[in-house]
């Protein structure tokens, strides 16, 4: 289901089409509050002053430079872009001022796109705090993985006489003599087994018999629920306590007669 733009400026249409769906919210949020911002100044070198105008009349307005010439990059004094790569309103408030249709591609992150330009590969630069400690072969080795990455993920074309002598440098490199290489097989798999007994052997404990049994015990069963310690429970038992009488001539709120109504009757 498409998502209905909700500000209807150009410019909300191109960060639609470019940016992930999180961001784009991100986006929105500030294009939204950027309508509440007026442009104080401006010149003719690109620089903008932007306030908001809830605090017009107040000596102590706050207000926020921005500067824009119509290149690829608009900078402004609140930092957000540098601080999490997504324009601020203030910005925004230029660009739509001057009608600017897109987002421009200075400030336009690779990694909140929906289709990132640049491969993610998981290899980390080579350190000046790792050259110290490193072996020449590590060195070597992540020299050889650097420029493998760049013509994999290139986009010129490898001719057959290139990836063949490519190729055969690789083999020479990972390809060992055969009888070396049996014989090292070999014995890691002897002391495999071997380690693996002796683990065996160490970690076994004694299984139970066959008559014993290991079934966990039954589970105790209250009858009815615990008494409550509350002082309204004691009054609700004293209550109930009354209200049983062991007399069967008179009992405990049935109907009596008075001493004199029976002496009358007789």
């Amino acid at each position: 289901m498409r998502r209905k733009r909700r500000v209807g400026v150009p410019i909300e249409r191109h960060a639609e089409s470019i940016y992930t769906r999180r961001m784009y919210d991100k986006f929105y949020n500030e294009l939204y509050s950027s309508g509440g911002y007026v442009i104080k100044s401006k010149d003719n070198d690109g620089n903008f002053e932007v306030a908001h105008s809830y605090t017009d009349g107040n000596p102590d307005q706050v207000r926020y430079r921005v500067r824009y010439d119509g290149g690829d990059k608009v900078y402004c004094q609140c930092g957000l872009y540098e601080h999490m790569g997504m324009l601020c309103r203030h910005s925004l408030k230029v660009l739509v001022h001057l009608d600017v249709k897109e987002v421009p591609s200075g400030n336009i992150m690779p990694r909140w796109m929906k289709n990132d330009p640049e491969p993610k590969t998981s290899i980390c630069p080579i350190r000046r705090s790792d050259i110290s400690g490193a072996s020449l072969t590590v060195l070597k080795k992540r020299a050889l993985l650097s420029h493998m990455m760049k013509v994999a993920y290139g986009t010129d074309e490898i001719s057959d006489e290139a990836f063949t002598q490519a190729m055969a440098a690789v083999d020479s490199l990972v390809i060992r003599p055969a009888s070396s290489s049996a014989a090292t097989l070999q014995s890691t798999i002897t002391d495999h087994n071997t380690n693996y007994k002796q683990s065996v052997a160490a970690l076994s404990v004694p299984m139970p018999k066959s008559n014993s049994t290991i079934r966990c015990p039954d589970r105790p069963i209250k009858n009815g629920r615990p008494p409550h310690s509350t002082l309204k429970s004691w009054k609700d038992q004293q209550k109930r306590t009354r209200c049983v009488s062991t007399d069967e001539e008179n009992p405990r709120g049935g109907k009596t007669r008075r001493i004199v109504d029976v002496l009358e009757f007789k």
